[in-house]
């Protein structure tokens, strides 16, 4: 399991949950749990759609899916320590009996987990196929920078050199938890920004009114209720790192540290520098600084086959989705 089955992120999505007014008209949350011998075993928190509310900007459909589902949870899976294929049955065929009819859809399933490896094993409708990315830290960062093609190391340089060349003044700053509320503001405003420039369409007319109704949703739940911007304020195992040219916030990287691997949620910046490639050359000092420090194994760049992070020698690993 990831931090995204702690308790204390899962009661961020509960919150995030129970804020949604709109999702519990047609939604529920309930929690099983498997005992044996009086002793919780296995605990899965599951939102229970049963009717399909789903449009094309928002919405879930009809189903049985694993709290965390369609929010920044990268990594879903039931919560447990031992256990055994027959005590994942025995989990199942109680959920089976409480809501008959209705498909399990349990999405961004890790290919190395135990609840993987028995949910492959089951009679499923449909099985499909995402990835994620890792970058390992090893011992020698010389050794990181051999990997890494001629061509990235070439762009690295030239992030720098076209910074120095218009005088902007290049800075990187890892924070934890944070309390600021002008910071806040200013990594919300770079993302609601970012958000927007994804979400525009300058096509017909209908295509114009489906990115409107796209970036006002985003900027609604980027506004109100943002499990991001909480975990940011609330979870000691925050990790925010911060790319400023010229003292201004540029981009950021932020995600929860994991043990010794920090798992990255976001990673976005104002597209006005994207000449300068801040967050690429900002990410790639951060993988250096993490060399330095000896605290970190790993960099995992979460759900999404992004070009960056294999050009800065990222691994893969698969994820799946089961409608079962």
């Amino acid at each position: 399991m990831t931090c995204f089955q702690s308790y204390e992120w899962n009661e961020l999505l509960y919150e995030e949950w129970k804020a949604a007014s709109y999702q519990q008209l047609f939604c529920e949350l309930y929690i099983f749990t498997l005992k044996h011998k009086n002793e919780d075993k296995i605990i899965l928190p599951l939102l229970i759609q049963k009717h399909n509310m789903k449009t094309k900007w928002y919405g879930r459909k009809r189903g049985l899916f694993i709290l965390g589902h369609e929010s920044y949870s990268d990594y879903l899976n039931a919560v447990y320590d031992e256990c055994t294929d027959e005590m994942f049955e025995a989990l199942f065929n109680g959920i089976k009996a409480a809501f008959r009819n209705i498909d399990c859809i349990f999405t961004d399933i890790r290919a190395d987990t135990k609840f993987n490896r028995f949910l492959c094993k089951k009679d499923v409708k449909e099985i499909k196929e995402n990835v994620s990315v890792t970058v390992s830290i090893g011992v020698d960062k010389e050794a990181y920078n051999e990997i890494l093609s001629k061509h990235t190391r070439q762009n690295l340089r030239t992030a720098l050199n076209r910074m120095n060349k218009d005088g902007l003044d290049y800075a990187l700053k890892t924070l934890g938890p944070i309390d600021d509320t002008v910071l806040l503001n200013e990594l919300r405003a770079v993302h609601i920004k970012r958000m927007k420039n994804k979400n525009g369409s300058t096509t017909d007319l209908l295509h114009k009114l489906s990115a409107m109704i796209r970036k006002s949703v985003c900027e609604y739940r980027e506004k109100h209720n943002n499990i991001i911007y909480n975990s940011m304020q609330y979870m000691p195992n925050s990790c925010l790192i911060v790319v400023y040219l010229n003292s201004k916030v540029t981009g950021y990287l932020y995600g929860l540290r994991d043990g010794t691997i920090i798992r990255i949620m976001q990673n976005c910046f104002d597209e006005k520098y994207k000449f300068y490639s801040p967050m690429f050359r900002g990410t790639y000092d951060f993988i250096l600084s993490c060399y330095e420090t000896c605290d970190v194994t790993a960099i995992d760049f979460t759900r999404g086959n992004e070009e960056y992070k294999y050009k800065l020698g990222g691994i893969e690993t698969k994820l799946y989705t089961y409608i079962i």
